[in-house]
């Protein structure tokens, strides 16, 4: 495996995995129990999952002095594209 498919496996298991994981148990006890607390809980899971997942790392950077965060954020967003998330 190369590294930018290391890289893609790594972001996957960090950032995507538990939020599928989380919306698919979700899921389960809102079809099992289908009462309106259940389903709630299941919408407010799916809305979180919905916002990308680079975000909240972009938030992050942000609330760091100029310098630092200007760097931070500009170097993330070219590891975005490099693993191919922007083009």
């Amino acid at each position: 495996m190369d590294i930018k498919g290391l890289a893609i496996l790594i972001v996957f298991v960090i950032f995507i995995l538990p939020g599928l994981i989380s919306v698919i148990v979700t899921s389960i006890n809102t079809v099992i129990d289908p009462s309106p607390e259940n389903i709630g809980k299941n919408v407010e899971e799916a809305t979180k999952q919905s916002i990308p997942w680079w975000i909240g790392i972009i938030e992050w950077f942000a609330q760091l002095p100029n310098q630092i965060a200007s760097v931070l954020i500009l170097g993330f967003i070219f590891f975005l594209m490099w693993i191919g998330v922007f083009k």
